[in-house]
């Protein structure tokens, strides 16, 4: 079950759940001075996707992130694209972005 079903019951959308769900991608540290604003938000989703926060299959969508990440939907995008470059992330057609499957030995790059 991922991130986002526990959080959306199918007829119930709460962004208040949805927050206390995701808090810990909200609340990780800021990375240090220098980095762009893209690189944070990366990083902030490869560390909720190894850790599990963000489910294997679990659709990322870009408007309850970028809400509860505190940045804009432009800067979510390009982390998103970031990812599905390493391979954390696919776009699928008629479902958007899927966090995919990190298996032990690549969540060591992680």
């Amino acid at each position: 079950m991922g991130i986002f079903s526990r959080a959306y019951p199918a007829a119930v959308h709460s962004k208040s759940a949805a927050t206390c769900a995701l808090s810990q991608i909200s609340q990780t540290a800021q990375s240090p001075c220098g980095t762009s604003l893209r690189e944070q938000v990366a990083t902030r989703l490869r560390d909720a996707i190894a850790s599990g926060r963000l489910a294997p299959g679990e659709q990322l969508k870009e408007r309850i992130l970028s809400d509860l990440m505190g940045v804009s939907r432009t800067s979510l995008r390009e982390a998103l694209r970031e990812l599905e470059k390493e391979g954390l992330v696919t776009s699928a057609p008629n479902r958007g972005i899927i966090a995919v499957t990190v298996g032990p030995a690549a969540a060591c790059y992680v």
